[in-house]
């Protein structure tokens, strides 16, 4: 796999070890021991929620998870970004439909 320019889809070949490699593979493309799949985009990203601290001093974790991340000290809820959940979000949500456990 090679890092692909942006803009004219070429293979960044920055160092002497990176162009060898590549010129390798092409080698290997001609002479029908490697396949060309051509362009194939893979990507990967990463998200930390991180931390907040509680209105009652503790640190709270949080999470991507939909419902959020619990203070263990007084049990104060928030979402992913640090909101303040309301203190009845989950009966709310039962009463709507969104939650039914």
């Amino acid at each position: 796999m090679f890092d692909l320019d942006p803009t004219t889809r070429e293979p960044l070949l920055s160092t002497p070890e990176a162009r060898a490699n590549y010129e390798h593979a092409q080698r290997e493309v001609a002479a029908g021991r490697l396949v060309d799949e051509g362009v194939v985009e893979h990507q990967t990203s990463y998200w930390d929620a991180g931390a907040i601290r509680c209105h009652c001093g503790a640190v709270v974790e949080l999470t991507d998870h939909w419902e959020g991340s619990a203070c263990q000290r007084c049990g104060t809820e928030y979402g992913s970004t640090g909101q303040m959940f309301r203190a009845n979000w989950r009966e709310f949500c039962r009463e709507t439909g969104e939650l039914d456990d």
